[in-house]
């Protein structure tokens, strides 16, 4: 049954004079204004064809599929077991060599590749669908077409490419490791070259997790140059060295390691997602972001909580930009000079209890800064090491033997003794019968004359009295950075 005109007419006459008189009843809902994606991709999408990386390196490296199971691994080429503690097999290696060799002309693509200018990658909430298919059919699984949605939650945007990054940072180094066992070091100095680029490209985005992964790269980086001068000490020349010496500067000279304005974007993006035009927390919103943090099961209940504590929108971003300044203190403050986490002080003036709900918008998707300064400072002490080490093997060069301290390297070939980043001292360096060793003191802040701890990767800061156990707790020992035998010493 239609209704008549004097009906609607009347309907449409009491709807707009409700909505007049209660303004609010329009003002209940997110306005989705932003779109922080775009703003994100905007420079891919700006970038010409020929100087995007990602095509340029998924498809040689889709084409070197299938990858040995055990070079996926998190430690390879350095170590298989959750801690890398037990090296590669020898017929793991003979494998290796076997595919490295049979795949030259697409790592000769991948390091040409990794020099191109920007990523190029422009992201979404589905696969790159010119990616997806190629991935799908070397990896042999189903492709399944998708359409990206126009303005999607930053929270839902897929970072495909990130592991393939890993993958061919595992892949370069494996390469470097045998080209310095063939003694073939401008091929060494190439694949070096190329996983500073790849940490370039990654840490060139916006998003933290991109970031990390560029740290996680570059780290790579200076542990293959430790294990080939550990491993060939001897059979490098003075022409060599100062070529890995140059390059190590070129590694080390990314920073910041991480920006933060990725983050706040991050938030301001759940906050028009989740927050009324008037600044308050909507059911809707609550319900979301409930689901996000505790479950669709438990979302019920937490919602109606969030709601009644959650803060206005106006205090969130003011909160916001304190945690970010904290959370950017954290990352930069040499672990020497660190009495406490400023993120935690924050939240303690805050009050913990009642943070999680009142900062809620926050909490969903923010990340930890703490694990992030430990990966930086881990990175920058690798760094520092990664010079000393070059020096080290220079001056064994020249004078056939290495200093009895770090103070008796030849001072052009090292300017000052690099920091330990725990103790504030410089780093430590015995030399012994048996060999001798680079090391960081760690997070027992007690030299353990160069004994080593098991798992460096969760060497955390900890505050002095802190003994907790267990992955990311106090290890008893020291952080060995460089340990090579001198057997012919």
């Amino acid at each position: 049954m239609s209704l008549s005109a004097p009906i609607l007419q009347f309907l449409v006459v009491f709807v707009v004079a409700v909505w007049g008189r209660f303004p609010c009843l329009a003002r209940t809902q997110p306005e989705i204004d932003d779109n922080y994606l775009a703003d994100r991709n905007a420079e891919a999408v700006a970038t010409p064809p020929e100087e995007r990386a990602w095509p340029a390196i998924y498809e040689p490296l889709l084409a070197m599929e299938p990858i040995p199971d055990f070079m996926n691994e998190r430690r390879w080429p350095f170590g298989t077991g959750y801690a890398g503690t037990t090296p590669p097999t020898a017929e793991q290696w003979q494998t290796a060599r076997a595919y490295i060799s049979e795949h030259q002309g697409h790592l000769a693509e991948l390091r040409t590749a990794a020099g191109l200018p920007a990523l190029g990658i422009v992201l979404s909430d589905v696969v790159d669908q010119d990616y997806a298919p190629l991935a799908a059919a070397a990896r042999g699984y189903a492709f399944k077409p998708d359409t990206p949605t126009e303005n999607p939650p930053m929270w839902d945007i897929l970072l495909p490419h990130l592991g393939d990054m890993r993958r061919t940072a595992k892949l370069l180094a494996t390469d470097a490791l045998i080209a310095a066992q063939d003694g073939q070091s401008g091929r060494v100095i190439d694949d070096i070259g190329a996983l500073n680029n790849l940490a370039r490209l990654s840490g060139n985005g916006l998003s933290l997790i991109e970031q990390l992964n560029a740290v996680q790269i570059e780290t790579t980086a200076h542990e293959t140059i430790a294990q080939i001068l550990t491993e060939h000490v001897s059979e490098l020349d003075e022409a060599d060295l100062t070529a890995w010496s140059s390059t190590s500067q070129r590694l080390s000279a990314r920073e910041p390691l991480i920006d933060l304005e990725g983050e706040r974007a991050m938030v301001l993006d759940v906050l028009q997602r989740t927050y009324s035009p008037a600044g308050q927390l909507t059911k809707h919103g609550a319900r979301f972001i409930a689901t996000k943090s505790v479950g669709p099961s438990k979302a019920a209940a937490e919602s109606r909580k969030l709601v009644e504590a959650a803060a206005t929108r106006d205090t969130v971003v003011s909160v916001l930009d304190q945690l970010l300044a904290a959370g950017a203190r954290d990352i930069e403050t040499p672990h020497w000079q660190r009495d406490g986490w400023h993120v935690a002080a924050l939240k303690d003036a805050v009050g913990w209890d009642s943070w999680s709900a009142r900062f809620c918008a926050i909490d969903a998707v923010m990340n930890s800064y703490n694990r992030v300064a430990n990966q930086c400072e881990r990175l920058r002490q690798r760094r520092t090491a990664t010079s000393v080490i070059i020096a080290l093997c220079r001056h064994r060069l020249r004078h056939d033997v290495f200093p009895e301290n770090l103070a008796g390297l030849d001072a052009d070939l090292l300017d000052h003794v690099p920091i330990d980043r725990f103790s504030g001292e410089p780093l430590r360096w015995t030399v012994g019968e048996s060999g001798a060793v680079l090391y960081s003191i760690g997070n027992d802040r007690d030299d353990d004359g160069g004994s080593p701890i098991a798992d460096p990767d969760s060497l955390n800061w900890l505050p002095p009295g802190d003994t907790r156990a267990g992955r990311g707790g106090l290890q008893d020992g020291d952080w060995v950075l460089w340990r090579v035998p001198l057997k012919n010493d």
